[in-house]
């Protein structure tokens, strides 16, 4: 019998598959599986919604394009199993910013050699931060001279953004004041997930990039709960748009867009409300209260 997460094992050691790579087959079996039952369905390709079902319907309109202030661009390192997952967050990326936005499935095929090549395509390691807590990762106070005050303010002119002056894009480029953005990375998946997944593509760039320096980690001191619908195993640990959203703080992105991406997951959370009532779940988001 097969399993719903794609090809069984057993099919697997029949096929003599390394066990070093039957992790590989299988994420690989999970996605395209995914991938088929995505297209079968009516929903959404940004909120990843039903765009029939009534109670549990397409968010887009809710949640508009953010005009952001700093010179950033986001990608998204996500596992498969979050992969059109309606309660996942990081997705809301994809209607927040959607032209400054790449997403990578970890168990694609191809997909993580496709995102290596985005994050030098656009400055390389050096223009890159992952935000990830472990015993490596600097505070934003260690890179904040080396990165954000170095490229992530790079369109601020006396105060205010070049974009909100009116300049075009052609004169920002031509009046130096955009070059490549601080990219951020962001892993998306539990935290046993991204632990994994953090340590492969760190072994996959050093592998391939030996004569580089290791991609930087940064870490974050949240004090506030998570508002995200989801049990975090510390309460300190917070959801992917949330460490995002308090990283972007750090770096002078506006407070408009930092409190509206924070909406942007409470309104996700909204809208599962009514299907987790249907299967008789609670949502946690709705006990929590206001932090």
């Amino acid at each position: 019998m097969i399993r719903k997460h794609g090809t069984p094992s057993s099919v697997v050691s029949a096929l003599n598959i390394a066990p070093a790579d039957r992790n590989r087959v299988l994420a690989e079996a999970r996605v395209r599986r995914k991938e088929a039952e995505f297209l079968a369905s009516k929903r959404c390709a940004r909120c990843w919604f039903s765009t029939t079902n009534g109670s549990c319907c397409c968010i887009c309109s809710r949640l508009p394009a953010l005009r952001f202030t700093t010179n950033t661009r986001f990608i998204i390192y996500q596992h498969n199993i979050e992969l059109f997952n309606c309660g996942d967050d990081a997705k809301l990326l994809l209607c927040a910013a959607e032209d400054r936005t790449g997403l990578y499935v970890y168990g694609k095929e191809g997909d993580e050699e496709r995102m290596v090549d985005e994050v030098f395509k656009n400055g390389g390691l050096e223009r890159t931060l992952l935000l990830f807590p472990d015993d490596r990762a600097l505070t934003v106070e260690g890179v904040r001279e080396g990165y954000v005050e170095k490229y992530c303010r790079s369109t601020a002119i006396d105060g205010f953004s070049a974009i909100e002056r009116g300049m075009s894009e052609v004169a920002l480029h031509e009046n130096g004041f955009v070059k490549e953005p601080l990219q951020i990375m962001v892993v998306d998946g539990t935290w046993r997930q991204v632990k994994a997944m953090v340590k492969e593509l760190d072994r996959m760039i050093e592998k391939n990039f030996p004569s580089l320096p290791p991609l930087t980690h940064v870490k974050l001191l949240p004090d506030t709960l998570s508002v995200y619908a989801r049990t975090q195993s510390q309460q300190d640990r917070i959801c992917t748009i949330e460490a995002l959203a308090l990283f972007l703080k750090e770096c002078g992105e506006a407070d408009f867009v930092t409190n509206e991406l924070i909406q942007y997951v409470k309104i996700n959370n909204e809208n599962l409300r009514p299907n987790k009532k249907e299967k008789g779940r609670n949502t946690v988001a709705a006990n929590l209260k206001p932090g």
